[in-house]
């Protein structure tokens, strides 16, 4: 059994008439499960939190079943961001501003330093502990 979450989902078709077939291809782990299930192929997407069953026929592994995970599956904690704190302060400085100013943009009556106040409160909520 395998539980992970949908990386990627394709969809491919071939033959013609009654001999036509429609694979569906679930990216798992970087491995990539197939069935030829419409119901499993319509029922999930990528990001789905899944279970599955499979096996390893040749080069390729065919899924069995599929059904949605029964609590979280295990994400790796990826680090977003730069190794400078300086520079992701000032990016995070940057977006709260650029925030400030979008939440203010059709108001009228508002000065330079009611944008900065407000920036600096999204600020202080971004970096809150």
């Amino acid at each position: 059994m395998i539980t992970g979450i949908i990386q990627d989902k394709t969809e491919s078709t071939g033959g013609e008439g009654a001999k036509s077939w429609r694979r569906y291809a679930f990216k798992i782990d970087d491995k990539t499960y197939s069935t030829f299930s419409e119901t499993i192929g319509e029922k999930f997407k990528k990001g789905d939190n899944v279970t599955i069953t499979g096996v390893q026929e040749g080069q390729y592994w065919n899924m069995k079943t599929m059904d949605y995970a029964q609590g979280e599956a295990e994400v790796p904690i990826v680090k977003v961001g730069s190794n400078n704190p300086s520079t992701d302060n000032k990016i995070t400085r940057m977006a709260c501003l650029k925030a400030a100013v979008r939440f203010y943009r059709r108001a009228e009556d508002i000065t330079a330093e009611e944008v900065m106040v407000l920036a600096k409160g999204f600020e202080d909520w971004v970096n809150r502990e």
